[in-house]
C-alpha cells in the first residue's frame, strides 16, 4: 500500500540536539517558510488549532494530526526555545538531498520562487512544500493527514483489484529509476494526450504545464514523486505490475495539491507503474 512519510515528530524530538548546533538569535523572520515550520510544530504539540490553521494551507480534518495530550505547561517554554533554534533548510532549485532510508530528493525549479518554497527541518524524513498566501507562508499538511488517517484506521486486507489497461488510451508508463516530464492537452479540468518531453530546457514554453514524475528506488524502497504545476489539484489513478506478473493491480494515490509535490512510497516488488485518468479539481480556474 502506498504511504506518505514525513518525520515532523522526529524533528520535534531531535530539537534539543538541534539547539546545541545553532546559536540563539538566528531564527528566521516571521514571514518565512522556516518560521512557519517551527510555528507549525509548536502549534501541533500544544494542540493550538487556530495557530495551526494560520500556518497551513486550508485542509479538512486538521485535528487528526494533533497528539492525544498537549505538552505539559512546565515543559512548554523549554520546548518553544528548542524549536525556535531548530535548523530548517530552504532547498534551492536543483538541490539534491538524501532522505531517510537512502532515498534522494531533487528540488525542481518550479517548486521554489517568491511565493513557494521547499523546506527540510533537521531530523525530518521528508521535505515540506510551502506557499505564500495573503502575506503568510503556509505549509501543506494534507499528506500528513492522509498518513495519520491510514495509520489510525487500517483497512482490512482485501483482494488486489486487477485493472484492464487495454481500453485506456491516455496513460503514462514509468519504471523504477525513471524521471519523466509530461505535457497534457488541457480542456477545462480534463487532461488528455500525455506527451513525454525530452527535456524542459529545450521547451521553455512547455515548462509551466509539465508534470514531473520521478520513480526512484533504493533497495526495496520505491518512491514516486509527483510535481504538480497547475493551479488546481492533480488527481490520477495508478496500476502496478509486480515482478514475475503480467497483470496490473490498482494502488492508492493521494491527490497532489496545486502547485506543489507529493511523494508515494511502496515496499513491493513493482517493476512498472501505469498512471491514468488524469484530471484537475478544486483550486483556481
Amino acid at each position: 500500500m502506498a504511504t506518505m512519510l514525513i518525520g515532523l515528530v522526529l524533528a520535534a524530538q531531535d530539537a534539543g540536539t538541534a539547539a546545541q548546533k545553532k546559536e540563539a538569535g538566528q531564527e528566521a523572520s516571521a514571514d518565512s517558510p522556516e518560521r512557519s515550520i517551527r510555528s507549525f510544530i509548536v502549534a501541533m504539540f500544544t494542540k493550538d488549532v487556530p495557530a495551526l490553521r494560520a500556518v497551513t494551507l486550508p485542509v479538512d480534518d486538521l485535528e487528526t494530526i494533533l497528539p492525544p495530550q498537549p505538552l505539559p505547561p512546565e515543559s512548554l517554554d523549554a520546548f518553544k526555545e528548542q524549536i525556535a533554534r531548530l535548523p530548517v533548510r530552504r532547498l534551492k532549485a536543483g538541490e539534491s538531498v538524501k532522505l531517510a532510508g537512502g532515498r534522494t530528493y531533487e528540488t525542481r525549479a518550479e517548486d521554489v520562487g517568491p511565493d513557494r518554497a521547499v523546506v527540510l527541518p533537521e531530523g525530518a524524513a521528508f521535505p515540506l512544500a510551502s506557499r505564500l498566501v495573503d502575506g503568510r507562508w503556509r505549509i501543506d499538511v494534507s499528506p500528513i493527514i492522509a498518513n495519520t488517517k491510514a495509520a489510525a484506521n487500517p483497512e482490512p486486507p482485501a483482494s488486489p483489484k486487477t485493472v484492464d489497461l487495454g481500453p485506456i488510451k491516455d496513460k503514462v508508463v514509468i519504471k523504477p529509476g525513471q524521471k519523466i516530464d509530461i505535457q497534457f492537452t488541457r480542456e477545462g479540468d480534463s487532461l488528455s494526450a500525455p506527451k513525454v518531453l525530452a527535456t524542459l530546457k529545450d521547451k521553455p514554453d512547455a515548462k509551466a504545464e509539465a508534470v514531473r514524475f520521478d520513480f526512484s528506488q533504493k533497495g526495496e524502497d520505491l518512491t514516486l514523486t509527483t510535481h504538480n504545476p497547475f493551479s488546481k489539484n492533480l488527481v490520477f489513478r495508478a496500476a502496478a505490475r509486480h515482478k514475475g506478473r503480467k497483470s496490473y493491480i490498482e494502488t492508492s494515490i493521494v491527490p497532489v495539491r496545486a502547485g506543489i509535490f507529493s511523494m508515494e512510497m511502496w515496499r513491493e516488488p513493482i517493476e512498472e507503474l501505469v498512471l491514468f485518468e488524469f484530471r484537475l479539481e478544486g483550486g483556481k480556474p
